[in-house]
């Protein structure tokens, strides 16, 4: 079930590329928001640990608060793995901040 679970959370995040206005949108976004409810319930997860690991990865990765997003890539090699990274700044519109 929980796998299931998974992949409609992946299925409806997709849909929300076809939304193009707010109303659409907030559908949605109800919608993941449902779900993940009912994974949290099934792997017994609760909002507190979510809240914990989420400040916890904002002060080492950090957050959305500045609109900038750090988009990864992952490459194989001699089975190690090497990171391509791309940071945008969406508020002005893909603007390329840097690149590793």
């Amino acid at each position: 079930l929980i796998n299931l679970i998974k992949k409609k959370i992946v299925e409806e995040s997709m849909e929300l590329f076809t939304y193009k206005n707010k109303n659409d949108l907030t559908y949605g976004i109800a919608d993941i928001v449902e779900i993940i409810e009912k994974l949290k319930k099934e792997t017994g997860i609760n909002t507190k640990e979510i809240n914990y690991y989420r400040k916890s990865k904002n002060k080492i990765y950090g957050s959305f608060k500045k609109s900038i997003i750090l988009i990864s890539k992952e490459k194989l090699e001699f089975r190690q793995k090497k990171w391509e990274a791309l940071l945008i700044d969406t508020q002005s519109k893909g603007r390329i901040l840097s690149r590793d």
